[in-house]
């Protein structure tokens, strides 16, 4: 399985451009692909508001649904996403978690901090119905949706300050019970395979904007490895 965190796309012919490339290379094999949220650094999923490269994006995503299983969470920058768009991929989900059924738990991770008063609040103020039934209609709102950018690039640099360990090992306990064997997290901007004692094996996950990087996971040693996407083998699916 091929795991893609916080890419954070936001210009056509820059970082843009790579995403596609990283995406046609991926096209030659067959792996599982999770997107796990903040792929684009904004994508509000209304009338108005999607790009010609969120669109290139979902057509990739069509193309290959048929062809291996592909996932996606919604980030904190992503808005609407699975209730406008879930046909592109075999699940989508824009709660906290996921579970795949074959003990695996997948989550972005911008609700894990309790702490981060601020960031719910937000949150609940701009993803909500009555926001999703006004954008489309009020003339300010490419100047609400720059709001929003900005907003979230503040939060995100202080969030990324300090690694809320325990809340993060208080989330993976509190999935023990659903059988989950394995966790993986993005948002937090770090690769970290941290495991439970009585819960399962966290993944913390690079940010592709960073790097370059991707995850590999191997479902028969539970080992992930970050790489860069160029040197993703291309094999069977796994």
């Amino acid at each position: 399985m091929i795991l893609i965190a916080d890419s954070h796309v936001q210009d056509p012919a820059g970082d843009g451009a790579e995403f596609l490339r990283m995406l046609a290379h991926l096209e030659r094999g067959r792996r599982e692909v999770v997107f796990l949220g903040d792929i684009f650094d904004l994508w509000i999923a209304l009338p108005g508001y999607e790009t010609p490269l969120h669109g290139q994006f979902l057509a990739w995503c069509r193309a290959q649904r048929g062809r291996r299983t592909l996932g996606f969470m919604e980030g904190n920058h992503e808005f609407f996403v699975c209730r406008a768009h879930h046909t592109a991929f075999s699940w989508c989900s824009a709660d906290e978690y996921y579970h795949d059924g074959q003990g695996r738990i997948f989550s972005h991770g911008d609700r894990i901090n309790r702490n981060d008063l601020h960031y719910r609040r937000f949150r609940r103020l701009v993803k909500n119905p009555l926001t999703r039934r006004l954008l489309p209609g009020i003339p300010c709102g490419p100047r609400l949706a720059e709001w929003c950018k900005l907003r979230l690039r503040r939060a995100d640099v202080n969030f990324r300050k300090h690694l809320p360990s325990g809340d993060i090992a208080a989330f993976a306990a509190a999935l023990a019970a659903t059988g989950a064997r394995h966790l993986f997290i993005g948002h937090f901007h770090r690769p970290l395979r941290q495991p439970m004692a009585d819960g399962p094996v966290i993944h913390l996950l690079p940010a592709w904007h960073a790097s370059g990087q991707v995850t590999l996971f191997d479902a028969r040693t539970g080992q992930t490895t970050a790489t860069h996407w160029r040197e993703v083998p291309i094999g069977a699916m796994g």
